[in-house]
């Protein structure tokens, strides 16, 4: 047999493993009620809570979702207006020119250090810093 016959054969026979004979006598009618209270009970007993948690899980994982998307579109838009003011501040050039007016001696030791790198890097957190806590 081949794959499409046994799928056909599946989606074609299945239904008929799975169907009741209720029979027309007194005892196939109390079977059929039976099955049908107890199938309407389950509906409100398991089936109906269980859709009610599923949608607010489904809801709870959407806001969260939407939530950090709106976070990280944030943080974006933080940074570029944090830059904008770095930029327009331009704090490399002044820590260069404060540099400038220390002696050799002192600034090749900072610049062999690193410290003014090190300070831009420091007013440039802070700055972002600043900035983020606004958003």
């Amino acid at each position: 047999m081949t794959k499409t016959t046994v799928t056909l054969f599946f989606i074609l026979f299945a239904p008929l493993a799975l169907a009741d004979d209720y029979s027309t006598t007194l005892v196939g009618i109390l079977k059929w009620g039976n099955d049908f209270l107890t199938d309407f009970w389950e509906m409100f007993d398991s089936d109906i809570p269980d859709m009610i948690t599923r949608f607010f899980a489904w809801l709870i994982e959407y806001a969260t979702l939407i939530k950090l998307k709106i976070e990280f579109e944030t943080v974006k838009f933080s940074w570029q207006v944090a830059r904008e003011i770095i930029e327009n501040f331009q704090v490399g050039s002044r820590i260069a020119s404060a540099a400038s007016s220390l002696p050799k001696d002192v600034q090749a030791a900072l610049v062999d250090m690193r410290a003014f790198d090190a300070l831009n890097v420091v007013i440039q957190a802070l700055t972002t810093r600043y900035v983020m806590r606004f958003f």
